[in-house]
């Protein structure tokens, strides 16, 4: 009889790979949440920054063009814009909100598709004096 030589059985083996697999297969649902977190901030970001650029045309705009009007909530004419392929941007200007004589610009990016405008909005304001 020859005498049992050094290494690992075939049961051994199998064994570690299943305990390999059912701690993978238990890491799985980990990977898709960081994969819809990272999908959710490259959209946050997408929208913060055509907030932005929208926000910055109004604040080039005279004082006195910037009409009061608009919502943030739904397309006024006028005052949204949807020729970005995947937002629609609202916007509203009010007077009389901060410091008198000063208009308050509210600007929301709404994600194309979203059900009832839900979704990952973005929405930045700011106050213009004279």
């Amino acid at each position: 009889m020859r005498p049992s030589s050094p290494g690992y059985t075939l049961v051994e083996v199998l064994l570690a790979l299943l305990l390999v697999a059912v701690g993978v297969l238990a890491a799985a649902p980990m990977f898709m949440y960081v994969a819809q977190g990272n999908a959710s901030g490259a959209d946050l970001s997408q929208g913060g920054s055509v907030v932005l650029e929208q926000l910055e045309t109004l604040r080039k705009e005279p004082f006195g063009s910037l009409t009061d009007g608009g919502s943030l909530g739904a397309d006024v004419a006028g005052y949204f814009d949807d020729a970005h392929p995947t937002f629609t941007i609202r916007w509203r200007i009010s007077s009389g909100v901060g410091p008198p004589g000063a208009k308050t610009i509210e600007v929301r990016a709404v994600p194309k598709g979203a059900a009832g405008g839900s979704g990952r909005q973005v929405t930045l304001a700011t106050v213009r004096c004279r």
